[in-house]
C-alpha cells in the first residue's frame, strides 16, 4: 500500500532549502539546491520510519490529510509543496 503525503519545501535568505511533511511528524531533511533537499527528504523518510517502527513496534502510518488540508494549515512562506509517496514495506524492513 502507498500514503501520499505533502511535502513543503521552503528557503530563508541565507539559509539552505529546507523539506517537511506536517503529517510526519519530526521528519525534515535540507540540502543546498531543491533537489539535493529532496533527495535528502527521501532518505530522511526511511531512515525516520524505521526508527519510529524500531522504537514502537505497533506503529502504523498516518493517515494522510489531503495537500487542501495541509497547505490551510501553513502560516509561514513556502516555496513549493510537493507529493511525496511513501510504501508501506518500508515499515517492514
Amino acid at each position: 500500500m502507498a500514503y501520499d503525503y505533502t511535502a513543503i519545501i521552503r528557503k530563508e535568505p541565507k539559509t539552505e532549502y529546507w523539506v517537511n511533511c506536517p503529517d510526519l511528524p519530526g521528519c525534515i531533511a535540507s540540502g543546498r539546491t531543491e533537489e539535493e533537499a529532496k533527495k535528502n527528504f527521501a532518505d530522511a523518510i526511511h531512515f525516520h520510519l524505521v526508527g519510529v517502527k524500531d522504537l514502537h513496534k505497533d506503529y502504523a502510518l498516518p493517515i494522510p490529510r489531503s495537500r487542501k488540508e495541509v497547505l490551510a494549515e501553513e502560516d509561514d512562506d513556502y516555496l513549493l509543496a510537493c507529493t511525496v509517496v511513501v510504501y508501506e514495506p518500508i515499515m517492514t524492513q
